[in-house]
């Protein structure tokens, strides 16, 4: 259980910082501001209100499929709609 906990932690976090260093380059196609910190706000904002979504759906989602399958299928799809963009 350890292993598997760790794991799937370490990949969670793979994408969620990625998704942090890279929002720059992600994002850069939507023109928000004049750059800036204001801007960078903005395109974060832009990017947790894409993710959040998926958030209500698990919560949602946790009593019915179960906490482990819903942990692995967000990861799942977190890497998935991820790497796709």
């Amino acid at each position: 259980h350890l292993v598997g906990t760790v794991g799937s932690w370490f990949l969670f976090d793979i994408v969620l910082y990625a998704n942090s260093l890279f929002n720059s380059e992600v994002t850069s196609i939507i023109q928000v501001g004049t750059g800036g910190l204001k801007s960078d706000m903005l395109r974060t904002l832009i990017i947790l209100l894409i993710m959040l979504p998926g958030y209500f759906v698990g919560v949602a989602l946790v009593d019915k499929l179960g906490r482990n399958n819903v942990q692995i299928e967000g990861c799942a799809n977190i890497t998935l709609w991820l790497s796709i963009c």
